[in-house]
């Protein structure tokens, strides 16, 4: 009772801490927006929730990269429960909620773990402050997904590790073996479906090293039991992985076709790998302030990524903690320290990626890898494994475990670490240390005021640690009871991580952020509307004109014709109805922006202090940056990162840097491809044959240089708007969505598709002209010649039903041909030709294609992924193994007794 009075305690002090700390967000006063908050998974989750409010999985998104398996997308997961509070609740209360949830259950899962080893409740108190209010789990609001992943990975340990302290001799205690059982198999499933392999994969591997060792310790003595209960943790970690296989399968499927897994550099790969900032900021708060914000000062001296946000601003646990973690490094009784030592060392070195030799040479000779980028997010593991030293440092300390020479070796390490700080403020040595960190010369001012800052957090986070190394000597001196010394250094550790992240991690823009529209979607709405008034009126004039040549055969005289009406676009009157686009309607055409990473924010847009960063997101969203179109249901040739495929990738990105409206330097193509020249034609076919209507660029680019302006034989400057820095072209000769062809080349293989797409200004191809398809040569193929080609073919084509994962369209040819429809290609979908199954074929690259004979046809498209249905199956499977242990757990006591 009185455990549980403890842990009650401790769920309540972090519950309030959590909820003080989130309340604004909670009560939708203030907005999450920062970096992938706004531009990947608001958008995202809102998708997800429109689709579980019609009770449906969403499987595909039609909304980017001409539609992608949402299925494939992990994070945020369509299998994790906390994502499904979106359905009920606006973005910012439900991530609110999720947040609170998660870090509570970290430290839930730490303050179990530490009280299963036996170390008494203030060092519990300790590990799970720490893994709860930790700067890894405040500073990654951005990205969630991360923290949702981290928070089981103490909660499965102890749940797995539980297992193994059942003694199965005894009835009353055979029950609690299932019973951990079962909470393991929630957590691991959990951990898994939060969505983010990069840390679930090493956390599974640290439950599989913990079953082995714990297997290999308790061999000798018991092997039987031993086996008994290594076997129940398998089967917990297998049973978790069945439940999960929905989602997994699909991702597995995209993770052959994805970028990561083919063509990324290992400086790709390494982007944000954790620097020597990072690593200080593990210990001391954020010296040189938050660099979470645009146009920070010292963001480009310290930043992996320069002129960027940090992927992971700070992983601070502070120097109190850090100091009891040294107290339990040097603890001698810890017959753990050397595994746990293993893993923070581990984790340091692959954090540190592009700067240690290990990373790239992984990476270099194992691919696959790369499908985990960006290594400052193992970082976790290096906490983690802090917190658990930190935890045992407090019980060495109450328990009179420290000798003489940890003491010393503690102050030691602080008193050295003091006076380089210290000799940071002399002149001639911030100079020197100048001079070899920064090569800009024009900076070095600027270095030498950073330096300072860094000295003076450093002096006053070092005094902390000896203040509390000497508070640890008088309670081994039992000059300071056991009692007061935890309260002290609970109380520092706790206000420390809260205080830091109050200062350093409340982002938040206005409750309004998400509420606004967005300057294109109205824009096109405008040229929408006047092209429609347009043609209108241009059909009436064409009538108007047949009945005035009626009326002459009659030898009398119409009216006057009718001229076609002429819109103002900044001021077309109140007769304009929004269009807009929906998943359940018939997309005819889509748009792009040919901008990303460099746009540019108007000044009058950016705002004053505070509100620079949220007004530049918001911008971002006006501007339709990808994912943020899906918020406004505009499909999109381009997407941010949701399952990417690598020939998308290669092919949007080729012809975006050979136009005009690529500015960045690029590094020179391959000996074996044609001459890179600057030509708007590539990128014009990529735009027509994605159905693509409207392009958008910008006026202005870096440093308020005008950029150059899209080839007018290929696209129509509709607007130029200078106050919001935008261009708004129209792509001539549009292709719709879904059309007949009956000219097609059967390519030789996928890379001379895309060759000659990229190269279209050589090679001579056009989507309107000719189709160029990958062939496998089967019996099944229509005409096994290499080209054929049809004259005065006349077709109909009227979409029937356009659903994400169902299309009907009735066709009809005079000729055979293909039905080419501009959406992705993808593995699942399945086709039929008058309910009987037909071939899809890879056209064009990237789109989908099925053979239609002369006739009127009704073709249907449906997204029917195999790999999904497995993944069901071994789901189902699992739970039925889950009910067969729930009835072993409740007859088996029964039998024994």
């Amino acid at each position: 009772m009185a455990k549980d009075k403890h842990l009650g305690l401790f769920l309540l002090v972090v519950a309030s801490g959590l909820v003080g700390f989130y309340f604004p967000f909670l009560i939708n006063q203030h907005n999450f927006y920062l970096s992938d908050a706004s531009l990947y998974f608001e958008p995202l989750c809102n998708f997800l929730a429109n689709s579980f409010r019609q009770f449906k999985i969403p499987l595909w998104n039609p909304f980017v990269y001409c539609g992608t398996a949402q299925i494939a997308i992990i994070s945020p997961g369509i299998f994790y429960p906390p994502n499904w509070l979106h359905t009920i609740l606006p973005f910012s209360p439900a991530l609110a909620i999720s947040l609170i949830l998660h870090q509570t259950v970290c430290a839930l899962g730490a303050y179990l773990l530490i009280a299963s080893f036996g170390w008494g409740v203030p060092a519990a108190y300790i590990a799970g402050f720490i893994c709860s209010f930790t700067g890894y789990m405040f500073s990654l609001q951005a990205n969630y997904t991360l923290v949702e992943t981290a928070c089981w990975i103490p909660l499965s340990l102890w749940a797995i590790n539980r297992i193994g302290q059942t003694d199965e001799s005894k009835p009353a205690k055979s029950g609690r073996a299932f019973q951990s059982l079962f909470i393991a198999i929630g957590a691991t499933f959990m951990l898994m479906a939060a969505g983010r392999p990069e840390l679930s994969e090493p956390a599974i591997l640290v439950l599989l090293v913990s079953i082995v060792i714990t297997f290999i310790r308790t061999f000798k003595s018991n092997w039987k039991g031993s086996a008994r209960v290594a076997i129940l943790q398998l089967m917990a970690i297998g049973i978790a992985c069945m439940l999960i296989a929905p989602a997994i399968l699909p991702a597995l499927e995209w993770k052959s076709l994805s970028v990561r897994s083919h063509s990324l550099k290992a400086s790709e790969v390494f982007l944000w790998s954790a620097n020597w900032y990072d690593l200080l900021c593990i210990i001391f708060a954020q010296p040189l302030g938050d660099l979470s914000m645009l146009y920070s000062k010292y963001l480009g001296l310290v930043a992996t990524r320069p002129n960027y946000i940090p992927y992971l601003s700070s992983a601070f646990v502070g120097p109190a903690a850090f100091t009891l973690a040294l107290f339990g490094i040097v603890d001698r009784s810890f017959k753990w320290r050397w595994l746990v030592l293993a893993i923070l060392g581990a984790s340091l070195i692959m954090a540190c990626g592009l700067y240690t030799p290990l990373a790239p040479w992984l990476i270099n000779n194992v691919p696959v890898l790369a499908i985990y980028r960006y290594p400052v997010k193992l970082l976790v593991f290096a906490v983690f494994a802090i917190a658990v030293f930190a935890a045992r440092g407090l019980w060495a300390i109450n328990n009179q475990k420290i000798g003489k020479k940890g003491q010393i070796f503690v102050l030691t390490i602080w008193s050295c670490l003091l006076a380089g700080l210290i000799s940071l403020l002399i002149p001639s040595v911030a100079q020197a240390i100048t001079k070899s960190w920064v090569a800009n010369a024009a900076i070095h001012n600027q270095a030498m005021v950073a330096l300072k800052l860094i000295a003076r957090t450093g002096i006053t986070g070092c005094i902390v640690g000896i203040a509390i190394s000497l508070l640890s000597t008088l309670c081994l001196d039992k000059k300071m009871s056991k009692t007061t010394f935890s309260t002290i250094a609970i109380s520092v550790v706790f206000a420390s991580l809260l205080s830091s992240a109050v200062i350093f991690h409340r982002h938040f823009s206005e409750s309004n952020f998400y509420s606004g529209d967005s300057y294109l979607k109205t824009a096109c709405e405008k040229l929408n509307k006047l092209e429609e008034l347009e043609l209108d009126a241009k059909a009436a004039a064409l009538k108007l004109e047949a009945e005035k040549d009626r009326l002459r055969r009659r030898w009398r005289y119409g009216a006057k014709p009718i001229e076609p009406k002429k819109l103002d676009l900044d001021n077309p009157g109140d007769d304009l109805a929004p269009i807009t686009y929906t998943a359940g309607q018939s997309v005819d055409s889509r748009v792009l922006p040919l901008y990303f990473g460099p746009l540019n924010c108007p000044r009058w847009y950016q705002g004053t202090g505070r509100f620079v960063t949220p007004r530049w997101y918001q911008y971002s969203r006006e501007m339709l940056v990808p994912n943020c179109n899906m918020d406004f249901g505009m499909p999109s040739s381009f997407g941010y990162e949701a399952a990417e495929t690598q020939d998308y990738r290669k092919l949007y990105t080729s012809v975006l840097k050979r136009s005009n409206a690529w500015t960045l330097p690029i590094s020179s193509p391959s000996s074996e491809a044609l001459a890179w020249t600057k030509s708007d034609m590539p990128l014009a076919l990529f735009c027509r044959m994605t159905a693509t209507k409207y392009a958008f660029t910008q006026v202005f680019g870096n440093d308020w240089l005008p950029q150059p302006i899209l080839d007018r034989n290929y696209f129509d400057l509709l607007k130029e708007d200078k106050v919001m820095n935008v261009r708004i072209w129209r792509v001539k000769e549009k292709m719709p969505r879904a059309y007949f062809s009956d000219s097609w080349t059967y390519a030789a293989s996928h890379d001379d598709v895309l060759n000659k797409m990229i190269y279209a200004d050589q090679s001579g191809f056009d989507p309107k002209l000719n189709l160029l398809l990958e062939h496998i040569e089967t019996k099944s193929d229509p005409f096994t010649s290499t080209s054929h080609r049809h004259h005065r073919s006349v077709s109909q084509l009227i979409f029937v039903q356009d659903q994400a994962e169902h299309l009907l369209l009735n066709v009809r040819a005079s000729v055979p041909g293909f039905l080419v429809l501009a959406d992705h290609y993808w593995p699942g979908w399945q086709a039929t030709v008058d309910t009987r199954p037909a071939k899809i074929y890879r056209a064009n690259g990237i789109l989908r294609a099925v053979f239609v004979p002369p006739g009127a046809h009704l073709v249907e498209f449906n997204y029917q992924p195999r790999c999904l249905y497995q993944g069901y199956l071994l789901s189902w499977f699992a739970i039925a193994l889950i009910f067969g242990l729930a009835l072993t757990s409740i007859i088996l006591p029964r039998l024994r007794s």
